[in-house]
């Protein structure tokens, strides 16, 4: 059975680095910091409440399904590129 919370996404390299999770979390307790030189989200398991049934985080992730890297790499023929598509999303929805 599959996580309901954003450390799936993480933990299988669906993570896309955008901070939607983060945006979405009533309880602010993800943070996007960076892991390895990528984006990732940070969850403060006090204040989640994925416990309780909230996994909104999850709910709204774009990364869970499909190999979101993989993905864009098959689209764009290098992963410089790939990267720089990405890194224009991520700037647009979260400011960095």
């Amino acid at each position: 059975m599959k996580s309901s919370d954003i450390n799936y996404t993480v933990k299988n390299n669906l993570c896309l680095g955008c901070g939607i999770c983060a945006d979405a979390c009533p309880t602010k307790s993800i943070v996007m910091e960076i892991v390895k030189g990528e984006w990732r989200p940070v969850i403060n398991p006090a204040q989640c409440l994925n416990k309780k049934g909230c996994n909104k985080c999850y709910k709204v992730c774009s990364g869970v399904g499909m190999e979101i890297k993989k993905y864009a790499n098959d689209l764009y023929s290098s992963s410089e590129t790939s990267d720089k598509y990405i890194g224009n999303y991520e700037r647009l929805y979260t400011g960095y």
